[in-house]
């Protein structure tokens, strides 16, 4: 079995990609934007292409990857534009390799989808389309995702070869809850099946009430503020409590980030915890890293997410180091860096001495090993009420 030290010096089984940070919706619980209002500053309009994954990652690497998942935290994947020639070179490299790609689906033209359901058939590929309703419900929680489109290309994508290959995933609101036959009627028709999941971002109130998720405008109004259209609830029989949000400026958005908020004395409760590591799994043969679209590699896409925030033991444990893919710098030489073969192993382990990574002495773990893959963590109670 392969050690936490030697992990990287595996080749990699798996990648996880965020092609580019674009995306056409704007929904509530997505760190790209405040609650579906104003874009956060993390944001920067970047994206990936096919001379990453020519010139910096390369045959060999791709030759050995097993499974790629184009799956963003800040964008959807259909809005790189040269995706289609990505996907091309990596089917070239190694015909067996699987690829999911997660989209919402209402970008790009009926040509773009056609000729993916062309690419992708009698392949190990796959589309996994977000259908969260039908045309009177799928807008309220993946804003500016027009029915119209998402419709129009599932068709392209199902009818040109995508037959069977994909799977809707739905969340589960009170306002589609009375569709979800109708959603896994639809899913069949295509040839697939519906994956229905329980969304996150309800937090819950100290009185046990779920509290709603508010969705916001994207346009200010005549006094620069953002305010609040609408709230999204719960399914089921839950009690919940609907409140009065309030409008919020962009400054304030940029200022504090986005969803998330480390509570760090929470964190170091659990400090000491064992990690079980979601990335890298000896036991399965699973070596995953992640790929953002600023050409950064990432150990996994929690911590490719999260240092956007500023977030400081993030900050110290990338100082000084280049995890950006160029020329001078390609995937091998990322990972033979220190930050592959000890800092992220150090953080894992549990075996952290920088003061600076062990902020003021209270843990040797990388906390966002502990918050996200932490073996006794909780996560509810870490996310920002």
């Amino acid at each position: 079995m392969i050690s936490i030290c030697d992990m990287y010096n595996h080749h990699i089984t798996a990648v996880h990609v965020e092609a580019t940070d674009r995306c056409n919706a704007q929904c509530p619980v997505c760190v790209r934007s405040y609650q579906g209002g104003p874009v956060n500053n993390i944001v920067t309009d970047s994206e990936l292409g096919i001379s990453h994954f020519i010139d910096y990652l390369g045959d060999d690497f791709c030759s050995k990857v097993a499974s790629w998942n184009f799956c963003g935290n800040k964008g959807d994947p259909s809005s790189a534009l040269e995706l289609l020639d990505i996907f091309e070179y990596i089917l070239k490299c190694k015909p067996d390799t699987k690829i999911d790609m997660r989209t919402n689906g209402g970008a790009r033209s009926e040509k773009f989808w056609s000729r993916l359901g062309a690419l992708f058939k009698d392949t190990n590929c796959n589309v996994v389309f977000a259908v969260d309703g039908l045309e009177d419900t799928n807008h309220i929680y993946r804003k500016n995702v027009k029915w119209s489109n998402l419709y129009r290309n599932m068709k392209a994508y199902f009818k040109n070869g995508g037959y069977g290959r994909g799977w809707f995933d739905t969340l589960k609101f009170k306002h589609n809850e009375h569709q979800w036959n109708e959603i896994e009627a639809l899913s069949k028709r295509f040839g697939v099946s519906t994956n229905f999941k329980e969304p996150w971002g309800f937090a819950k109130l100290p009185n046990g009430k779920l509290k709603t998720i508010p969705v916001y405008d994207r346009h200010p109004d005549w006094q620069g503020n953002y305010n609040p259209l609408y709230t999204i609830k719960p399914h089921g029989d839950v009690e919940y409590e609907d409140p009065a949000y309030e409008p919020v400026v962009k400054e304030d958005v940029n200022q504090n980030g986005a969803f998330y908020d480390y509570k760090y004395d929470e964190l170091f409760k659990y400090s000491n915890t064992a990690i079980s590591c979601v990335a890298n799994q000896p036991d399965k043969n699973h070596y995953e890293i992640f790929l953002d679209c600023d050409g950064s590699v990432y150990p996994c896409c929690f911590i490719g997410s999260r240092i956007n925030y500023g977030e400081k033991q993030l900050d110290a444990m990338l100082k000084d180091e280049n995890i950006v893919l160029s020329s001078n710098n390609t995937i091998h030489d990322i990972l033979k860096s220190r930050f592959f073969q000890k800092t992220v192993p150090d953080g894992i382990s549990g075996k952290f001495i920088n003061a600076d990574l062990t902020i003021e002495g209270k843990t040797n773990h990388c906390l966002t090993c502990v918050d996200c893959c932490g073996m006794k963590m909780e996560l509810s109670h870490m996310k920002q009420s």
